[in-house]
């Protein structure tokens, strides 16, 4: 795996931005099935960040089954999984009518895709770093 920088934000655990990171390089294909992550050690010294924080991002990726684990040999990507099975929900908030919105979302499509709700909280500024940063295909947008 080749190097890349990630820009932290202040709005979401470092972990997930990480894992996010990773999953858009695996879903760019700049991350090859079968190729082995970077230790937690090494990510930890070359991110600048705990290594707690790298092994919750691992965690993630796990569970999202983008990576697995081999005892006493690292992470490695399993295969490049994302490219039509995520949901990316933007919100202002979570009150009335976007709860009802996230929670069906949820009830119905959780075992097809991947959701990630985002919440931008009348922030502008919030709300275009989540669109850049989302890269979405399609974007609809009741604003």
């Amino acid at each position: 795996m080749g190097p890349f920088k990630i820009v932290f934000n202040k709005w979401d655990r470092k972990a997930d931005q990480i894992a996010c990171a990773i999953a858009t390089e695996i879903e760019r294909g700049n991350i090859s099935a079968g190729e082995q992550l970077p230790s937690i050690n090494r990510f930890s010294i070359s991110h600048k960040v705990a290594r707690d924080t790298v092994e919750k991002a691992y965690s993630i990726l796990k569970k999202q089954g983008l990576v697995r684990s081999i005892a006493g040999k690292g992470y490695f990507t399993v295969k490049n999984k994302l490219v039509n099975d995520k949901a990316i929900v933007i919100v202002s908030s979570m009150s009335g009518h976007e709860e009802i919105l996230c929670n069906t979302l949820i009830q119905y499509l959780k075992k097809e895709l991947n959701i990630d709700i985002r919440l931008y909280q009348h922030n502008s500024s919030r709300l275009q770093n989540l669109l850049e940063n989302s890269r979405l295909i399609y974007q609809h947008s009741a604003l």
